[in-house]
């Protein structure tokens, strides 16, 4: 652990932002050659008067989160004067210094495991008022959401090498501060090298789901609710969400018209969204008819009606999220196709063509967005037990799988990093094998 200031360079630090950037300096990619950052007497007064802080914002500048190398932080008031070992880095025109901190189990750490683009934190690298200097050490600091030391099984030197933390601390005090939007969480007493480390954390995450009114769309907003997500549900009739919602913090929530049928319906959808939340991470496109079309008996207008509800309505719907999940530099769409999208099961060739279709759709989609973080997976089920499946005589009603199921595959596949993408995904509940 690290910090960069001392009783010495931060005051110096200062002074160095009164005079132009030298050549290892950042800022002379937004200054002239001859432009300072502060007034030269501003900094007089503020060393003079002995109250001033110095405060770095620290940004992930990665397509995805930070996910398997989680930024961790040590409280430097936890920290001891003797702990303390100086570095130093010698520039052609300055030597810079940093003190580094052997690790000990009384000091206490922060863990940010899911830094996005979006966010920031703010770490209080120095203030002048810490009193490290005072004999009797540096005031504690106040005991809420503070992570207790790594145990011995989790000490830095015992940890592999590619999962080592780089937390931070020194002679200076370090306080982490929360960021303005509030989504970065203090995760207490989880090990270093925690699997759901690498998974994108659900909190501030905006989740479209449509036909979330029942069946599987509802299991799958329910489960995104209580995982943390905030929702954007969907339906042809947004008031059957009434019952369904009730209780729901209403800035984690909204409910909209969706008409697979109708176009402009999908663009409000999408804006009243953005405008809502600020932002779109994810889109499940669920809502989907079956009506039995066959080769012989001519249906057309059940085939068209079942080609815009479960292939044009999602394309249209990628279409209009597309630029948000792009921004999110983690957007995940998930289309529900069906495993009579991998292969013919009965003689309802109308239906099991409009899911292959949805499945070569996912794969496009996944294509077109790659490059910006977006990844798209096609969730192919066989028999749920919903309204849907009611009618089905060729295989027993308890049997058939849950929608709560198919609610948790969805789960794992929205938190999955960037890495990590899964193209198809059959979940079936008899023993017959689809690939």
């Amino acid at each position: 652990m690290h910090g960069d200031y001392t009783l010495t360079s931060a005051p110096q630090r200062l002074r160095d932002l009164t005079r132009p950037p030298g050549a290892n300096d950042t800022l002379r990619k937004l200054l002239g050659s001859d432009e300072a950052l502060l007034d030269e007497a501003a900094v007089e007064r503020a060393i003079d008067s002995g109250r001033f802080a110095i405060i770095n914002v620290w940004r992930n500048v990665a397509q995805e989160p930070v996910a398997t190398h989680p930024l961790a932080l040590c409280d430097a008031a936890s920290v001891s004067p003797e702990d303390l070992v100086v570095f130093e880095i010698h520039y052609h025109d300055r030597v810079g210094e940093n003190y580094f901190a052997k690790h000990a189990e009384r000091h206490r750490w922060y863990f940010y495991q899911a830094l996005t683009r979006d966010e920031a934190l703010l770490i209080k690298q120095w203030d002048s008022a810490a009193n490290w200097h005072d004999p009797r050490g540096p005031r504690p600091m106040p005991p809420a959401a503070i992570c207790p030391a790594p145990s011995a099984s989790t000490a830095p030197s015992r940890i592999p090498k590619h999962h080592r933390m780089r937390p931070t601390a020194g002679a200076s005090r370090c306080a982490a501060w929360r960021s303005t939007t509030d989504r970065i969480r203090r995760r207490e007493g989880r090990p270093a090298i925690e699997r759901k480390q690498r998974m994108l954390a659900p909190d501030g995450r905006v989740i479209m789901v449509s036909g979330a009114n029942r069946g599987i769309g509802r299991a799958i907003a329910e489960a995104l609710y209580g995982a943390g997500y905030s929702l954007s549900l969907g339906a042809r009739n947004p008031d059957s969400f009434a019952g369904m919602v009730a209780g729901w913090a209403p800035e984690r929530m909204l409910t909209a018209r969706y008409d697979a049928e109708d176009q402009a319906s999908h663009r409000q959808w999408v804006e009243a969204t953005a405008e809502h939340f600020g932002r779109i991470d994810g889109l499940v496109n669920n809502a989907g008819i079956a009506v039995r079309v066959t080769v012989e008996e001519e249906n057309d207008e059940a085939l068209d009606r079942m080609w815009a509800v479960n292939v044009k309505g999602p394309l249209s719907m990628i279409r209009t999220a597309l630029p948000h999940l792009r921004r999110s530099g983690a957007g995940r769409v998930v289309n529900i196709a069906s495993i009579a999208g991998k292969a013919l099961y009965n003689n309802n060739v109308g239906y099991a063509m409009t899911k292959f279709a949805a499945v070569a759709l996912s794969h496009a989609t996944r294509r077109a967005g790659w490059d910006d973080g977006v990844r798209c997976t096609a969730v192919c089920p066989g028999f749920v037990a919903t309204d849907m499946t009611a009618d089905v005589e060729t295989f027993p009603h308890d049997k058939m799988m849950d929608p709560g199921d198919i609610a948790e595959v969805v789960l794992t596949v929205l938190a999955l990093s960037n890495k990590a993408s899964i193209a198809e995904l059959v979940v079936n509940c008899r023993d017959d094998v689809t690939m």
